[in-house]
Parts: C-alpha cells; sequence; structure tokens
C-alpha cells in the first residue's frame, strides 16, 4: 500500500492564486491583455488538441499527471480547482485549459473571396462563421469594428480552433473599402432589402468579393449600406429565422458559385 503511494505524482498547483493561474485567467477575459501578452486562452482537452497543429502552445493545465502534446509547461491539478478558475464543471475527459501564442498567418497579396464581420458579437456567431470561410476556401476575414475577438475562448472553442492560421484581418471601415477598391472586390453586404444572388450583375472590373455579415441585433452599419450592394437569401421570408452565421453561410457559399465573379488563382 505504502509503495503505490511512492509513485503517485504530486499537483504541480494547489493554490488559485498560482501565477500562471492569474496569468490565464487574465487572457480567459481580457482582450487588451491577450494583445500585450500575444498569447490567448484555450479551454478544453480537445479544442487544444485540435489547436496544437496550428498554434505555439505555451502552457496546459489539466486534471491528466502527464501529456503527449508538446508544449512549454505542463502543469497537473486538481479537477476541483480547474473548475474554479473556469467558473465551471468541465467535463469528464475535456479537462484541461492553456495560453498558445495567437498565430500571424499572412494576409494574401491579392485576395479575391473575403468576408467581413461587421459588429457580430456572439462568439459561436463568429466562429461558425470563420469556420464557414475556412471550409469553403475563402482568402481571408476582416474584423470589422464592434466584432468579438477571434481569440476569444469561445470564439475559438465554437468552431474547435479551426480559424488559427486562417489570414485574419482587423480594420475599420475606411480601409476596409479601400482594400476592396484596390483589389477590385465588390463590396457586398448582406439586408433583407437586397437583391437576391441569382439576380446580381457582376460589373467586368471586378475580380471577386468582400461580403458584409451585420450584428445580430441591429444589423449592418450605415457606412456600410451607404456603399455596398446589397444582396440577400433567396428564401427572404425564412431570413429572420435564421442567425447571422447560418444566413451568411449560405450567402457565402451561393457567391462562390455566382458565375459573374473571375476568381484569380
Amino acid at each position: 500500500f505504502g509503495s503505490s503511494f511512492a509513485f503517485m505524482r504530486a499537483y504541480d498547483v494547489l493554490n488559485p492564486q498560482n501565477r500562471v493561474l492569474k496569468h490565464l485567467t487574465a487572457l480567459r477575459h481580457r482582450k487588451r491583455y491577450r494583445a500585450e501578452c500575444n498569447e490567448f486562452f484555450l479551454q478544453g482537452q480537445r479544442v487544444i488538441q485540435k489547436a496544437s497543429g496550428h498554434v505555439k502552445l505555451k502552457v496546459v493545465v489539466s486534471s491528466a499527471p502527464s501529456t503527449r502534446l508538446e508544449v512549454e509547461q505542463h502543469l497537473y491539478a486538481p479537477k476541483a480547482l480547474m473548475d474554479r478558475v473556469v467558473d465551471q464543471t468541465m467535463a469528464p475527459g475535456d479537462e484541461a485549459f492553456g495560453s498558445a501564442v495567437i498565430p500571424q498567418a499572412e494576409w494574401p497579396e491579392f485576395p479575391s473571396r473575403l468576408v467581413a464581420l461587421d459588429g457580430v458579437r456572439f462568439p459561436d456567431n463568429a466562429g461558425s462563421i470563420l469556420r464557414t470561410a475556412v471550409v469553403m476556401g475563402f482568402d481571408g476575414a476582416v474584423m470589422l469594428p464592434g466584432t468579438v475577438d477571434p481569440y476569444n475562448w469561445k470564439t475559438v472553442a465554437a468552431n474547435e480552433a479551426v480559424h488559427l492560421g486562417f489570414p485574419l484581418k482587423s480594420c475599420a471601415a475606411q480601409e476596409f473599402l479601400e482594400m476592396c477598391d484596390r483589389n477590385r472586390l465588390l463590396p457586398l453586404v448582406a439586408h433583407t432589402d437586397g437583391i437576391s444572388v441569382e439576380s446580381l450583375r457582376v460589373p467586368p472590373e471586378q475580380e471577386g468579393f468582400a461580403l458584409v455579415l451585420g450584428s445580430e441585433a441591429s444589423g449592418p452599419s450605415q457606412e456600410y449600406l451607404d456603399v455596398c450592394t446589397r444582396v440577400k437569401l433567396p428564401m427572404a421570408d425564412l431570413v429572420n429565422s435564421l442567425n447571422v452565421s447560418v444566413a451568411g453561410g449560405i450567402l457565402m457559399h451561393s457567391l462562390l458559385n455566382h458565375p459573374g465573379f473571375a476568381v484569380r488563382d
């Protein structure tokens, strides 16, 4: 009996005021701190495992005494302490959290298919839109003012870290519209009063598109409504029952298949 205890590994951390835990808590809650440290918080064993293929892991805290992940620091902690740090009961088998370096994906020189999130505040919606952009082969995503941080832990968890390493750019309206003009992208905005994608006439000089998806609560900002071509789903009567990520995904797919866009290789 005594010999079995000799082989049990002691916990690395027991105090919730531990310096590393306080750092991780700040990363979880504060966008500015994430930017200052160039790190972001990851929650859940599955999410961390998925993220490990795209980013450099800094710290992993888990209820398992060891890990096969390539990480700078692994800390073994009791489940009760971990639940306290994240302020929720972590699911059995998914008991892990940690941090990783924010990836710096190179922005494409000549983008031809972009999606822009305008004031999309819900992490689940933002994460879903970014996942759709990755899966559909978009060149990048623009994070316009008022949009949730793409490195908010809930955003990352919403798509199981799929968008890590995907080109992201944060900018204001003027810079976004100038980018569209410079790359000959037709600026479009999703709106219930728009024309259907099937009716969209693309000027011959346009070589791609940038689709703006607006806030869940108030819709697109006026500055985009003033200058962008408004497009809507073909099933306009159903649009109110669809959230921005579902409606946006349908529009993104429809635009990719529009014959009027000469997508550059």
